[in-house]
Parts: structure tokens; sequence; C-alpha cells
């Protein structure tokens, strides 16, 4: 009896943490890779976080090796802005450059 208390108990804790952490079996993110390198470094982003925006641009989670940003590609200009991550200006919007994963991501994203 206290045995089956105990094993309800840390089940419960468990779950809370997994659900409270994002730890679920039910994520609806679907990464995909884009660009390795020789190290395994790897340049992806979510192709469930692809979002139209009501001024026309495009927001979408990458992530590359493991740290995730939050992009805002403007199509028309072929401009795009890190919206979240720690040290970015949020204001400024740079040119995309050719041959770079910016440009992966455009051409994925960008109809």
């Amino acid at each position: 009896m206290r045995i089956r208390r105990l094993l309800r108990a840390v089940t419960v804790c468990l779950s809370v943490f997994m659900l409270s952490s994002g730890c679920t079996t039910a994520d609806k993110s679907n990464w995909k890779v884009l660009q390795e390198d020789a190290y395994h470094n790897k340049f992806s982003y979510d192709t469930g976080s692809v979002e139209r925006t009501s001024t026309q641009t495009i927001k979408v989670w990458a992530s590359s090796s493991g740290a995730r940003y939050l992009y805002e590609i403007d199509c028309r200009s072929k401009k795009m802005r890190i919206l979240e991550d720690h040290g970015v200006d949020q204001n400024r919007w740079i040119d995309i450059m050719s041959n770079s994963g910016d440009q992966l991501l455009y051409n994925e994203v960008c109809p």
C-alpha cells in the first residue's frame, strides 16, 4: 500500500515536470535540416512554425547547432532580422546573403 502511494506520487511528479518543461510526446514541431558541415553543425528550421504576418512578412524558428532563433523574413525585399536571441538588435533588417544558411531558409519559406 505504501509503495503504491509512493509510485503514484512519483508518477504525478514526473508527469507535471514533463508537461511544464515541454517534454511531451505530442511535439508538433518538424525540424528540417537545410545545411550540415563536416563537424555535424546543423542549420535547420521548424516547418511547423512558419507563420505569415499581417505585414506580409514570414516568421519562422530556425536553429544553428542547437541555438534557436526567431527569424522574420521580408520576402519582397529579401531582408531578414532575428527577433528572439540575446544581444541582437531586433529593429535591424539585414540583406540575405547568397550562399548562406539564411538564403537556404529564404528559399524554403518564401513563395
